[in-house]
């Protein structure tokens, strides 16, 4: 494996692949630590991609600027690192999707989007920090992040929190997304939630998962990838609104509710496909 570490700085009219050649790298593949500053296009990030891909590692852009202030990374094998430009606004869809060894990424204040799927995929990814500075979360954008146990929110931001490392909106109204390497089997969503985001709980190893009484809609694909989980309990009065489970999810997996909504939830749409199973007295109440 190369560990030649490379710097340049890009102007309007010099591309990377001129760059490197100024620069004395006639192999792009030979770099494993490059820093770029100056003016990126998506050229660059193509580059990066179709020559690159096999060999960076670290790719700091501290004190670049981006077309847009919006990065791309499209594919980087195996890159673990990325120090993401001061200037940046918004990270976009899919960004960090090709990057499944990213290890390591710092989100810079300023950001104020993190895409759909930015970071699907990150396989590696432990731990990611989200700024005062985000107003917006797409959907599913840590699609499995199989090994991200934690994600902090800057106390300051007005949009979203974190509690236990679990991503929630501000006022703890909706959940957006659990971590899938989280070591807990067991998961009581807290009372408050109404909503629970699409891919919320993608790829995580929980065994077993409390939806509380308050809550009204669960997003698609919520449970995917959850190989492990078996058992739901709901405790709402009235089935969630949802567009409905995968088939091994209905046939591995039992759903408890109170004996008294028993009758809605063997009736309902899309929650009918489970085995439904009534909760014991005791166990409907520890919640309360």
């Amino acid at each position: 494996m190369t560990n030649l570490s490379v710097s340049v700085t890009l102007t309007p009219e010099l591309r990377l692949v001129q760059a490197l050649k100024d620069a004395g790298i006639e192999n792009p593949a030979s770099v494993a630590k490059l820093t770029v500053a100056g003016t990126m296009t998506d050229d660059d990030f193509s580059f990066i991609t179709e020559h690159m891909a096999e060999t960076l590692q670290k790719l700091n852009m501290k004190n670049a600027t981006l077309e847009e202030n919006r990065i791309q990374m499209y594919y980087s094998k195996v890159l673990t690192s990325v120090i993401l430009p001061a200037s940046l606004v918004a990270i976009g869809e899919r960004a960090f999707s090709g990057c499944p060894g990213l290890t390591s990424i710092t989100i810079p204040d300023g950001v104020t989007s993190i895409n759909c799927c930015a970071f699907s995929g990150c396989r590696e990814l432990t731990s990611i920090t989200i700024p005062a500075s985000v107003t917006c979360i797409e959907w599913c954008a840590f699609l499995n992040c199989a090994s991200l146990t934690w994600i902090d929110v800057n106390c300051d931001n007005a949009c979203y929190a974190s509690v236990d490392g679990v991503l929630f909106n501000k006022n703890k109204t909706t959940l957006v997304q659990f971590p899938a390497g989280k070591p807990e089997t067991a998961y009581s969503i807290p009372n408050g939630v109404i909503s629970i985001e699409s891919g919320a709980f993608d790829c995580c190893r929980l065994t077993s998962v409390t939806i509380p009484d308050g809550a009204a809609s669960i997003g698609y694909g919520v449970f995917d990838g959850c190989y492990t989980l078996t058992s739901i309990t709901c405790l709402c009065p009235s089935p969630p609104e949802t567009v409905g489970f995968l088939p091994y999810l209905l046939s591995r997996c039992r759903l408890y509710v109170p004996q008294k909504w028993l009758h809605l939830y063997r009736n309902a749409e899309h929650w009918k496909g489970f085995e439904c199973v009534p909760i014991k007295k005791k166990d409907e109440n520890f919640r309360k």
